[in-house]
């Protein structure tokens, strides 16, 4: 199984979304930016990496928020709170990205896999001392 991790960077009661390439697959859809985990890298220095090389700024990752696993293709999708430490947004890969509200996601066109992490996200959120 393919192990993904996604970064949800907050900003107040907003949520970092980007807009996926029409080449790729799921294309012109809405994602948690992040990708694959490399043999031997940790969630968490694949996220730093993968947000450096997709957004141009430099992420630390905090917690564990949820998982899904996805039988077709086999992946295992992790998402984390990340904390934006610097830098300014330049993107490299994605064609857009905005700042949605939390209680706003489900309107969203989010990829697949992302959609099953709004519960997890949601509730995160309302149980965190944020």
């Amino acid at each position: 199984m393919l192990s993904v991790v996604c970064a949800i960077i907050m900003r107040g009661s907003k949520i970092f979304v980007a807009k996926r390439p029409a080449h790729k697959k799921e294309g012109l859809k809405w994602e948690f930016p992040g990708g694959k985990v490399e043999p031997g890298e940790t969630e968490q220095a694949a996220l730093t990496r993968e947000i450096r090389e997709e957004l141009s700024i430099e992420v630390g990752p905090i917690e564990k928020i949820g998982a899904v696993a996805i039988k077709v293709p086999r992946i295992n999708l992790t998402a984390w709170n990340c904390q934006w430490l610097s830098g300014e947004i330049h993107l490299t890969e994605h064609l857009a990205f905005d700042w949605v509200e939390v209680q706003d996601l489900t309107a969203v066109d989010l990829s697949g896999a992302d959609i099953l992490l709004i519960p997890q996200i949601k509730s995160y959120i309302e149980n965190s001392p944020i």
